[in-house]
């Protein structure tokens, strides 16, 4: 017999709203981590101090990355957040998920690289 093993997600209290403007409201001002979602899993990875700003940012026509999350989507985006009011915490937080979901959007700069 063999076993399967399931990687847990770094955590999963996440709270998820559609990726339109109109929802912008629905999102705290608290600083945190988020994801963009869509039918095939997480696109997109990032941490911030402010989650409403940085949805409102990400739907910026400038932002090429979620521009071709956008544009290439399967149903519709979610944006999804948990609010981690320390800095350490939302960093540590960011490279768990981006390691566990290896988001396609993301781009992800080592130091010294």
């Amino acid at each position: 017999m063999s076993s399967s093993v399931h990687r847990q997600p770094p955590f999963s209290e996440f709270k998820f709203t559609p990726f339109e403007i109109t929802y912008r409201l629905s999102v705290p001002e608290n600083g945190g981590v988020y994801r963009l979602n869509d039918l095939r899993g997480t696109l997109y990875v990032g941490k911030t101090n402010s989650l409403r700003r940085r949805f409102q940012e990400h739907l910026d026509p400038n932002n090429w990355l979620i521009q071709q999350a956008l544009q290439h989507r399967d149903g519709r985006l979610k944006f999804g957040w948990k609010a981690i009011s320390s800095s350490e915490k939302r960093g540590q937080q960011e490279r768990q998920l981006i390691q566990y979901y290896e988001p396609p959007c993301n781009r992800v700069m080592f130091e010294g690289e």
